[in-house]
């Protein structure tokens, strides 16, 4: 009998041990993280003071320093880019960190890396790309189009040849609708798709007045053999819709689902692994919506956001896994794992104890994002 209660309490503690281990680690940083981005092994992080450290999960090394802290930070191709104070390209491959010289580049703009280039914005508006050349980076290509200034480069096969255009917002207006959700009133009113190492624009697609692309992205989905384009059309009359943009016969046309129906009320979108989800006013409520490809919405959970009023981060929920989600709460202080296999239901949680300050990434099984108590978090759901 004694030797079935020893194992009996073996085995009871061994569950419970099992049931409480470590699912999360947080590690201090000495500047609040404003950008986070991932090699696949580490966490790049880009802090308001403009410096750069990587971190492991357990230590933290300072590899780049003098960088926009509002600019985000991308690695990809085996190399960290980021723009400079200065508002020159700044590219560390290994260690060996090279610059462009007189690009003059927007520093609250996003950067498309390319294996052989980068794709950039200027801050005259003009979308530019860079190669390494010996000891710098140079422009090679530039097609002046009054691009949003501070909005992100997308990369996209609309064509379904796996030979992807660059996508930008372009022909921005500080008149036709000032909601001024992501920082400014000034919003986007066509896109353009560009071939990638000469620029050359390949197709345009323009708003017609009063409407807006109030975003600062699009985001490529896969629909059959060739990606759309996910992007929030708006108007001052009917506030923010969810529209897809797909090309068509040469040309690009756009498809938008239901409007709000009054100004100033807006959506940001979560596209990943073929699926569309919106979160409706996350401002106010933060409504979970489940997306077809044709536009067709279904409601499915109340108080969770992806975005705060003025705020340029719109990367602030993500799909895991097929029909699983990430996403913050409406006080902007948890994280919440969502379950949409039927309808979305909330799996886990877990406190950040502070409002975010970071966008939020995956790394492997493991979610990542910044606090503003110079916090970085690093939680397995």
């Amino acid at each position: 009998m004694k030797q079935i209660i020893f194992f009996l309490f073996i085995a009871i503690t061994f569950i419970a041990a099992s049931k409480v281990a470590p699912t999360s680690n947080i590690l201090s940083l000495s500047h609040t993280a404003l950008w986070l981005t991932t090699d696949d092994k580490n966490i790049f992080a880009l802090l308001d003071s403009g410096e750069v450290l990587r971190a492991d999960g357990k230590a933290l090394v300072v590899v780049a320093k003098n960088w926009s802290p509002e600019a985000p930070i991308k690695f990809a191709y085996g190399r960290l880019h980021g723009i400079t104070a200065q508002g020159e390209l700044g590219v560390l491959e290994d260690t060996k960190l090279r610059s462009s010289n007189g690009a003059k580049l927007s520093l609250n703009s996003g950067l498309l890396p390319l294996p052989a280039g980068v794709i950039a914005i200027t801050k005259a508006g003009d979308l530019v790309r860079l190669e390494a050349r010996n000891e710098q980076w140079e422009i090679t290509a530039r097609a002046k189009l009054n691009v949003l200034t501070d909005g992100r480069i997308a990369f996209a096969d609309l064509e379904g040849d796996n030979d992807n255009e660059v996508v930008a917002l372009i022909s921005p207006s500080n008149t036709r609708y000032q909601h001024g959700i992501l920082g400014d009133t000034t919003e986007a009113t066509a896109i353009v798709a560009l071939e990638r190492h000469s620029l050359e624009v390949l197709w345009r697609y323009d708003l017609p007045a009063p409407y807006v692309f109030e975003d600062l992205t699009v985001r490529p989905i896969r629909i059959g053999t060739r990606d759309h384009l996910a992007v929030v059309r708006s108007s001052p009359t009917g506030g923010a819709a969810l529209a897809l943009l797909s090309l068509k016969a040469g040309k690009l046309e756009l498809n938008a689902g239901q409007d709000f129906g009054q100004a100033n009320r807006w959506l940001n979108p979560i596209v990943g692994f073929g699926e569309i989800y919106a979160i409706n006013t996350p401002h106010i409520g933060g409504v979970l919506h489940q997306y077809s490809t044709q536009l067709q919405s279904t409601k499915q959970l109340e108080n969770v956001s992806n975005h705060s009023i003025g705020s340029r981060h719109l990367e602030l929920a993500l799909t895991t896994a097929p029909k699983q989600l990430i996403t913050l709460n409406q006080s902007y202080t948890k994280l919440e794992k969502i379950d949409c296999q039927k309808s979305c239901i909330r799996t886990a949680q877990y406190n950040l104890n502070a409002v975010y300050s970071s966008n939020l990434i995956q790394l492997k099984n493991t979610v990542s994002i910044a606090t503003k108590d110079n916090k970085l978090h690093f939680w397995q759901p």
